[in-house]
């Protein structure tokens, strides 16, 4: 959906012909939402893994793996993000 959008918007920032200055901003704006997201994602993620791979062995977590992957989803204690 977020991609429909994005090529929604796309579509009018090419307008102001011959330069195209709307158009190539946009598309510049997001090259660099996308280069300050993505390595934001890897770092959040990675920090996710590492508080579940310390907490692996708890009490809590031994509760939780009572439960299956399909009730609990990410929050279960073996579920681990791949980056």
């Amino acid at each position: 959906m977020t991609g429909h959008i994005c090529a929604i918007a796309a579509s009018f920032g090419f307008r102001d012909g011959p330069t195209y200055y709307t158009g190539k901003g946009m598309g510049l704006g997001s090259a660099v939402l996308a280069a300050i997201v993505a390595p934001a994602m890897m770092i959040y993620l990675k920090r996710q893994n590492a508080k579940k791979l310390a907490n692996k062995d708890t009490a809590e977590a031994n509760e939780m793996r009572k439960k299956s992957i399909e009730d609990i989803h990410d929050a279960h204690p073996d579920f681990m993000y791949s980056l």
